[in-house]
């Protein structure tokens, strides 16, 4: 099937699509290095002994958050 005009066409505003991209790209990377505290936190046994008792949900979706290895998108 051939792709319609609309696809073909240059977007009319490339700069939001370049604001967009710069934006995911903050996004990506604020997010790995979140993860990456949550590891060291997760990591930390006294840490780990308090969630465990305060904090019993937090802690799950942590250890959700570290099994993580990379981010999918859909």
């Amino acid at each position: 099937m051939a792709p319609s005009s609309q696809e073909l066409e240059p977007p009319q505003n490339p700069g939001r699509f370049k604001l967009a991209e710069q934006s995911h790209s903050e996004d990506m990377l604020n997010l790995m290095i979140a993860r990456g505290y949550i590891v060291k936190l997760v990591d930390n046994a006294q840490v780990l002994r308090y969630m465990q008792t305060h904090f019993v949900e937090v802690l799950e979706e942590f250890a959700k958050i570290v099994e993580m290895t990379t981010v999918e998108t859909t």
